[in-house]
């Protein structure tokens, strides 16, 4: 048996006038009512009275980076429910700001380590091996200082257009929240493991300016395989912040964050092979 509305108000009433739970329920069972409506009404009127509970993730004021960190690697449920309140971009966004920056490093030590190797080559190839050593080395390093603003600025826009990109398939898919809730599940989600995996990957790379190219291909290897399990785990917490945040169940967050990019992703990569065949093909039959 539902709730009784009548039981929901004079609980109400009597918890007003200081009246403990106990008596009230002794009160309504001698007074005919069964225990299940008795439950059932209790924790209706206890719902609407009690107020609002804070979060423990917002003791002592504002929470700061490094527990975000801690919180949402650890017990991503209840930090995600603990976010759910904060409205607009700010929080989630400098956020990312913050955190971003190691990744970024990461990202364009790994495209100059790349361009140090193959530059090695190159000059090997041609018999320009006096500048195969540390002048490249130092060259290398120089083109991931001067291009890591430029990933750290690529990484802004992205997890925008990423996160405008997800939440429209997530509203598809039935989801009730903004599309800040969209962006604070990627950014807390998707970040924070890509920062933890980019602390062994910077040490890798910095230490493949000073191996030769056979033991630099093995640390951009290890590198690769390090970006790849963070990665996993980014995407894991993110379809949990999705579902969270917006009410979904794991499968449709999963879907909206995995799934459906995934989908496109593949189409739109099928598409281009065929115009490339067809046009290569028209090409070939235009030759005599």
């Amino acid at each position: 048996m539902p709730h009784s509305s009548d039981l929901v108000e004079y609980i109400k009433m009597g918890l007003r006038e200081g009246h403990s739970v106990e008596d009230l329920k002794k009160a309504m069972h001698m007074s005919g009512w069964d225990m299940t409506t008795i439950e059932d009404s209790l924790k209706a009127a206890m719902s609407s009275t009690l107020p609002s509970v804070p979060s423990p993730l917002r003791r002592g004021g504002r929470e700061g980076v490094w527990q975000k960190m801690k919180h949402v690697l650890s017990k991503p449920d209840s930090f995600f429910e603990g976010v759910k309140a904060d409205q607009g971009y700010g929080d989630a966004f400098r956020y990312y700001l913050l955190v971003s920056v190691l990744p970024s490093l990461a990202s364009a030590l790994l495209a100059s380590v790349m361009m140090l190797l193959a530059t090695s080559m190159i000059f090997q190839t041609l018999g320009l091996s006096d500048y195969s050593g540390v002048s490249l080395s130092l060259i290398g390093l120089m083109s991931a200082l001067v291009s890591f603003p430029i990933y750290y600025a690529i990484g802004i826009v992205s997890v925008f257009i990423g996160s405008f990109f997800v939440h429209f398939t997530a509203r598809i898919l039935g989801a009730k929240g903004g599309s800040h809730q969209t962006f604070k599940a990627l950014v807390y989600g998707g970040l924070t493991p890509v920062l933890i995996g980019s602390f062994p990957v910077t040490v890798i790379l910095m230490a493949a300016y000073l191996l030769p190219s056979e033991a630099a291909m093995l640390a951009i290897l290890a590198s690769s395989v390090f970006m790849a399990v963070f990665g996993i785990w980014s995407a894991y917490l993110q379809v949990k912040g999705v579902s969270k945040l917006h009410g979904m169940s794991l499968f449709r967050a999963f879907m909206a964050v995995i799934g459906i990019p995934l989908i496109l992703t593949v189409v739109i990569a099928a598409a281009s092979f065929l115009v490339l065949g067809a046009m290569l093909l028209n090409v070939g039959s235009l030759m005599p």
